[in-house]
This record gives C-alpha cells, sequence and structure tokens, in this order.
C-alpha cells in the first residue's frame, strides 16, 4: 500500500480544524467572563442596600463624567448572545469538518478499492479453505468411529466455535457466512464502494421515476 499523507496535510481540512479551533476558544473565554459576571451579579444582588454608597455622590459623579456605569445586565445579556452564537457556529464548523473529512476519505478509499478487494479475494479463499478443512477434519474422525472405533484419543480439532461452522457458505439455511460471501463477491467483483452503490441505485431510482412520470403525462 503506497503510503498515506496525513489528512493534516490537507490544507482545507487543516484550517477547518483551525477554524473549528478558534471557535471553541472563544467560547471558553466568553464561558469565563460568563461566570465572572455572574459571580458580580450575585455579590452585588447580596450587598446590603446602605453600602451601596451615597445616591447624591454617586450621581454627582456619573454628571462629572468621573464614574462609568457598569451596565452588568447588559454586560450579562451580550455575553450569552455571543455564547448561543458561538456554539452554533461551532456546530456548523464541526458538520463543515466531517464533510471535508468524508471528501477527502471517499477519495482515498476510492484510490484504494482495487488493492483492498485483492485482500477481500484473499480473505473468501481462507474462509473457503477454513470451512473444507474443518470437514476433513470431522470426516476423518467420523470414519474412524464409522469403523467401529472410538476417537476419544483424538482431539476434536475442526475450529467450530460452539460447535457451529459459521464458514460454510453454502450452507442452504443460510446464515452470516453465505450472505457475507455474496456481498464481498460482489464487492471484489466491481471494486465499488458501498457509498457508490448506493449513489448509483438512488439515481437509477431517480431515473426510473422520472421516466414513469413522463409516461403517465404522455398517456393523459
Amino acid at each position: 500500500m503506497t503510503e498515506l499523507q496525513n489528512i493534516d496535510t490537507q490544507a482545507d481540512y487543516r484550517e477547518a480544524i483551525a477554524k473549528l479551533g478558534g471557535y471553541m476558544s472563544a467560547l471558553a473565554g466568553e464561558q469565563q467572563v460568563a461566570t465572572e459576571l455572574d459571580a458580580k451579579r450575585t455579590a452585588r444582588d447580596s450587598k446590603p442596600q446602605n453600602e451601596a454608597g451615597d445616591p447624591i455622590a454617586l450621581a454627582d459623579e456619573l454628571l462629572s463624567g468621573n464614574a462609568v456605569p457598569d451596565d452588568l445586565g447588559k454586560r450579562i445579556v451580550d455575553t450569552a448572545r455571543r455564547i448561543a452564537t458561538l456554539r452554533r457556529a461551532i456546530e456548523h464548523q464541526r458538520a463543515e469538518v466531517t464533510r471535508i473529512r468524508g471528501e477527502h476519505s471517499h477519495r482515498v478509499c476510492r484510490a484504494a478499492a482495487e488493492e483492498h478487494a485483492a485482500l477481500v479475494a484473499r480473505v473468501i479463499k481462507a474462509v473457503e479453505e477454513l470451512h473444507a478443512a474443518n470437514c476433513a477434519e470431522v470426516q476423518y474422525r467420523e470414519a474412524i468411529e464409522q469403523a467401529g472405533y472410538s476417537t476419544g484419543h483424538l482431539p476434536a480439532m475442526a475450529f467450530l466455535p460452539r460447535g457451529e461452522n459459521y464458514f460454510d457458505t453454502s450452507d442452504p439455511d443460510g446464515g452470516y457466512a453465505p450472505a457475507w460471501l455474496r456481498e464481498a463477491s460482489a464487492y471484489v467483483d466491481s471494486k465499488q464502494l458501498p457509498i457508490d452503490v448506493a449513489e448509483q441505485s438512488a439515481h437509477i431510482a431517480a431515473r426510473r421515476t422520472r421516466d414513469a412520470a413522463v409516461k403517465a403525462l404522455s398517456a393523459g
């Protein structure tokens, strides 16, 4: 297999990840501000009224321009709005990262399909050989039993988990192995990725629907 470059080397993926990281960092900062503002509000609300200061002196300070009112409520609302905006941005950016990763993954997997299909063909051959070897081992012991002897001195060494032959791809009763073989063989023959098969099927279905609609309109 050709050595693959890490997906981080893809510029669009790297930029999307960096953008997501920026949003998440900004969100953490805003959440810290929100915590601090909430603490200030709690302290202010719990402060005795007579400790709030001389209202006349405070008003004179404001009018003179020496004091700037700290609109705590507005700061809390603005911070909450920024947090909500950043959370929405993070959600959309995560979807964008997933989309970009999916596009690169599709390209890589499509390029790998030929080599991967060869590996699957090897698995098919191994499964069929394992089934044949299992049958040969069982039949060998059965032949000894049929001759009147006991095979108690020979260990039963066929690979049959829980006593079942999961590797019989020709089992008339069906099961996992035959279903797997059909899917694996189709893949080896076509070398098409599942997503490509699904898209092709959807395209064919859409075309048939369109043709049926045109035919119905013509008949009408």
